[in-house]
């Protein structure tokens, strides 16, 4: 366990993702005026969002894919400890979002859970089926959509762009689901452990059809 924990850099990865959690609940109504290329004009997008942005490359940096390759070689399975990494990124969110009502400041945190939530599954997601770097640059190019090209003429969000608007039951289910089939794809893909080599060797075919030994058999006998 504690190599894996220091393999995995669990300890910055818990550090950062509750400084990520903090700052978003400290600027939970700074807003970002972004022009919109689509509807024209300018509509204000939550800094929150970029902040929750950040939570994918978090979860990158935590799965090297050095490491990925040396535990897959060692053919253990890992998902319980990913489950605890996952714990760490996600779980400085989820209690500040938990506890910021009580402190009668609960400003947009459901938001903030959700988007990082969702930013992590799909980081997960894209990493399992395209790669480390595709893993830092979808999310980010996810935000940069939705922050240019997400608002309608008339106020409010397209709907593929629901990170930007406000959480509710239904696009919360949306992010849920998008952070359940990313850790299951990353499960299937990443964490599969790597099948023992045969003992059986090949045997090489002569041009003419004939084994080798089968070959150097006949000539001996001839």
């Amino acid at each position: 366990m504690a190599d894996y924990l220091r393999a995995h850099r669990l300890a910055s990865t818990a550090g950062l993702a509750a400084l990520l959690a903090l700052a978003g609940w400290s600027f939970a109504s700074t807003t970002l005026p972004i022009p919109q290329l689509l509807s024209g004009g300018s509509q204000p997008v939550l800094f929150q969002l970029l902040l929750t942005t950040l939570a994918a490359p978090v979860v990158v940096a935590a799965f090297p894919e050095e490491t990925l390759r040396l535990e897959n070689a060692s053919r253990r399975r890992l998902w319980v400890y990913d489950v605890v990494t996952l714990v760490a990124v996600l779980g400085p969110v989820l209690l500040v979002s938990a506890v910021a009502p009580l402190l009668g400041d609960g400003t947009h945190t459901d938001e903030l859970a959700r988007n990082t939530a969702l930013f992590v599954g799909l980081a997960l997601g894209v990493y399992a089926a395209f790669g480390q770097t595709a893993a830092l640059v979808v999310p980010c190019v996810y935000f940069l959509a939705v922050a240019t090209a997400g608002g309608l003429p008339y106020g409010g969000y397209r709907s593929w762009a629901f990170p930007a608007a406000d959480a509710n039951p239904s696009n919360s289910t949306v992010a849920a689901v998008v952070l359940l089939v990313g850790l299951l794809v990353f499960a299937v893909r990443q964490r599969r452990p790597a099948r023992p080599r045969s003992g059986k060797m090949r045997v090489p075919i002569t041009p003419s059809g004939t084994s080798a030994v089968g070959a150097d058999a006949s000539r001996a006998s001839g």
